[in-house]
This record gives C-alpha cells, structure tokens and sequence, in this order.
C-alpha cells in the first residue's frame, strides 16, 4: 500500500501557536520584574540599578518561556541528523561580521557622544555614577547578569524556538518563506517601534541565511551573541559607562 505524504501544517496554525507562546512570554516577564522590583525594594537596592535587575530578571523569565517552548515542540518532532555545509573560517566571519554590525548598528542609530544631553539625563548619569561608586559589588554583578541575559541566554532561547523549533515546523517550505516568517515573527516578538524593527531586520535575515546554510541552529546562536556583544559594548561607550 502506498504511504500518502503528510500534509505541511498550516501557518495560520504555526503562527496561532507562536501568539500563545508570546502571551506567556510577556506575561512571565511582567510578573517576574515587578516581583523582583518589589523584593530589591524591600532590600534596600539602589533604585537605578534594582530597576535594571528587576527589568532584565522579567527578560530572563520570558527567555525561559521560550526555551521551554523550544524544548516541548522539538521532544514531538522527529530527530534530524545535523549537518555542516560551511567550514570553520567561515564561520568565525560570519560570527565577527556580527560583533562589529551590532557595534556598528548602535553607534549609527546613536551617534550623539553625549547620549544624555539634557540636565534630566544628567543628572541621571551622575546617579548612575554614584550608585556604582557606593555599591561596586551591587554594580559588577548587575553588569554581569545584564551581559549574561543579553549574550548568553537571549540568544539560546530566541535561536532555539526561532530559528530551530519553528523552522523545523516549516520543513516543507521554502527556505525564503521559512526565513521570512521566523525572521518576521522573531522581530515582532522585540515588541518595537518601526525603527527598532527595521534595525533588527538586517540580522533577521542574515540569522535565517546562515541557518539554511548551516543546517544547524548552533552557528545562528553564536552570530547572535556576537550582535548583542556588539550592541552592549558600543552602547556601553557611548554612554560613558565604558
């Protein structure tokens, strides 16, 4: 008896499930901060830097969501050998063009020295300072926290359940409509205004080239990190922080 082919899933559906993951994201980044706000708050914590831990503890707690999603969608498809279709220099180029775009990104699209201009922004700056100067511990550890969400888990759960999870449910498609719909849907999942959205389309689609490529999200989860790196330390410079 001849075994009919399984029909592609649906994108309505894909996307459908996508917006649910989304939800849940937002919702346990939301929760998480303003727990950890009110836990640094009864600590005692610097109100500057306890607002930065308590924004990045709601962003780890999202990027979670994320890497459970990744991990329970990929558990009920079938195993698929890895491949390797680009050699290792290649890849360290891909991963360098990265570090220096995001770097490069973040000073166009910030190109002021002075990133606080205004006697409001000032005076932000100095409590920024003083707060760093008061608790160097406190202060270490955030930056530390902050460079590990950013560089370290962000980039783990987003290539996971983007570029691994979802663009495995769209085997059957093309790789240009498999790019498009995970680079579209992991751009709206930044939550930005059209400026934000157009400046992460060019690594959206770069990630989506390097993963039909690659064959394997391993290459896409280090070329991001390499982008926010870039993105942390040029913002970092042009703050003064530095």
């Amino acid at each position: 008896m001849t075994a009919w082919p399984t029909p592609p899933e649906p994108i309505r559906r894909i996307v459908g499930a996508w917006f649910l993951w989304l939800l849940a994201t937002l919702l346990a980044a939301l929760l998480v901060s303003q727990l950890a706000r009110l836990a640094l708050q009864r600590l005692d914590a610097p109100p500057l830097t306890g607002g930065v831990l308590a924004v990045f503890a709601g962003v780890a707690a999202g990027q979670l969501v994320w890497l459970g999603a990744a991990w329970r969608g990929l558990r009920r498809l079938p195993p698929v050998p890895p491949e390797r279709r680009l050699g290792g220099p290649a890849r360290l180029g891909l991963v360098l063009l990265c570090l220096l775009a995001g770097a490069a990104l973040t000073r166009l699209a910030w190109p002021d020295p002075a990133p606080l201009p205004t006697p409001q922004g000032a005076a932000q700056a100095a409590a920024v300072l003083r707060e760093s100067q008061a608790h160097p511990g406190l202060a270490l550890a955030t930056s530390l926290f902050v460079l590990g969400v950013m560089v370290g888990l962000a980039p783990l759960a987003e290539e996971l359940a983007f570029r691994h999870w979802l663009w495995r449910r769209l085997a059957c498609r093309p790789a240009a409509t498999r790019g498009l719909v995970t680079g579209g849907l992991w751009i709206l999942a930044h939550l930005r205004g059209p400026g934000g959205m157009l400046a992460l389309l060019p690594l959206a689609l770069l990630l989506g080239w390097a993963r039909q490529r690659s064959g394997s999200p391993g290459l896409c989860v280090a070329m991001h990190a390499a982008w926010n790196c870039g993105v942390a330390v040029s913002a970092s410079l042009q703050a003064g922080l530095g």
